[in-house]
């Protein structure tokens, strides 16, 4: 990529990460786009494991199909495209590889998964999918088919459109800028515009520790940080402009794409059970504190609101569980607080790395996490309202709310 600058919150990356925007369809037909929440991608790669290649310069590619509107539970790139519908409390309530049946008032997340095994000589192909396959074993798996023989970190989008903005009214209600309702016609291109050494260096030395991926604890991208010319990044091409429904109703999609209401009932594909190296917390994605299997490298694109922190210089890890022999963290405990919220949690654990919340009235306190827990959970298992706020969510009966000490000043 030969941009001057990055909106991403580090300028070694000028990649282009792209998804259909979601619109809401009113009853009478008219369309707007759902304000974008937040976004973000995760560069996901395996602990020890050597021959995870940098994307090499000048690669692209696409997952998803743009023509699709059915799901084939047997097909890897199909159950690779999901969303998390929010509750108003910004919890998890459900996930589903195809656009909630209900309102999310919280907001949709659309999560798009790449595929991570590569044939090692083509930079991009003509359908920009067949240089690159997702593994055999599952679509964050580690085991790739023959013919892909390279293996390349996997990405991971999340795109969250503030859903709460307008009222569900039934089939119809989101669509995706192909004129899709049923949402499986979910999408994601990707055109790196890494420098491939500072990428391999980062994923050699970061996002296997308690930095946790993020950009602020990873040294070869901390020299990059530069928020001055994040926020001043500007398009230095021409922009057509072109009403397309950010700031009212337009009458059409843009290229006239047809709508087509196509969901049936017997479609559904609620899915039950999620992998553990890619749990999902209300807003962020998590990973698991011990790092057993998988090491990550997170970066956020653009952020509008619905940031993770809930407190100064705290940030919410999601959600993990409890420890099997104790408490994950030790160091300090309240339990049967009937006062209990997410600050008075945090500023009871202020003199400590870590603070986690459990089923609605405990709070432990810790520099290290102990007794075999910090493992990432689907973030279902966090559905505890606080005892001191019923609008907050304080872990679960089975499940902690795992948040982080990261001083932002």
């Amino acid at each position: 990529m030969k941009a001057t600058c990055s909106t991403c919150n580090t300028q070694a990356d000028k990649s282009s990460y792209w998804a259909p925007t979601m619109y809401y369809q009113s009853p009478e037909g008219k369309l707007s786009a759902y304000p974008l929440g937040n976004v973000r991608v995760y560069y996901q790669y395996p602990v020890g494991a050597l021959d995870i290649q940098p994307f090499p310069t000048g690669f692209a590619m696409i997952a998803g199909d743009t023509t699709r509107r059915t799901f084939d539970p047997s097909n890897t790139e199909n159950r690779a495209m999901m969303y998390v519908c929010l509750d108003s409390s910004g919890a998890a309530s459900g996930t589903t590889n195809e656009f909630p049946r209900k309102a999310c008032p919280g907001g949709i997340q659309a999560q798009i998964r790449f595929p991570s095994c590569w044939n090692g000589y083509s930079v991009t192909s003509s359908d920009y999918k067949s240089h690159v396959a997702f593994p055999l074993n599952s679509y964050d798996g580690d085991i790739c088919p023959d013919g892909f023989p390279h293996r390349m970190p996997q990405l991971m989008y999340e795109f969250i459109w503030l859903t709460g903005t307008q009222p569900y009214h039934g089939e119809g209600t989101y669509v995706l800028s192909n004129g899709d309702t049923t949402g499986y016609a979910l999408h994601g291109d990707f055109a790196s515009g890494w420098d491939p050494n500072v990428l391999a260096s980062a994923m050699n030395q970061c996002g296997f520790d308690q930095s946790w991926g993020e950009v602020y604890g990873c040294a070869p991208l901390r020299e990059y940080i530069d928020s001055k010319a994040q926020s001043g990044c500007k398009i230095e091409t021409e922009v057509v402009t072109e009403d397309v429904g950010l700031k009212g109703s337009i009458n059409m999609l843009l290229g006239n794409n047809p709508i087509v209401l196509s969901m049936s009932s017997s479609s559904s594909s609620l899915l039950t059970t999620m992998s553990s190296s890619a749990a999902v917390k209300v807003e962020v994605s998590t990973q698991p504190l011990n790092i057993p299997a998988s090491r990550y490298l997170k970066r956020r694109d653009t952020v509008s609101t619905n940031i993770e922190s809930t407190a100064d210089d705290w940030d919410l890890l999601g959600c993990f569980t409890q420890g099997t022999n104790g408490p994950v963290l030790t160091e300090r405990i309240t339990r049967d607080d009937s006062k209990l919220t997410i600050s008075a949690c945090l500023n009871f654990c202020s003199s400590f790395k870590f603070a986690a919340l459990f089923d609605g009235d405990s709070c432990f306190c810790g520099n290290t996490i102990k007794n075999g827990g910090g493992n990432p959970v689907c973030a279902t298992f966090c559905d505890a309202r606080c005892s001191g706020d019923d609008t907050e969510i304080c872990g679960g009966d089975m499940a902690l709310s795992l948040y982080m000490y990261i001083p932002l000043h």
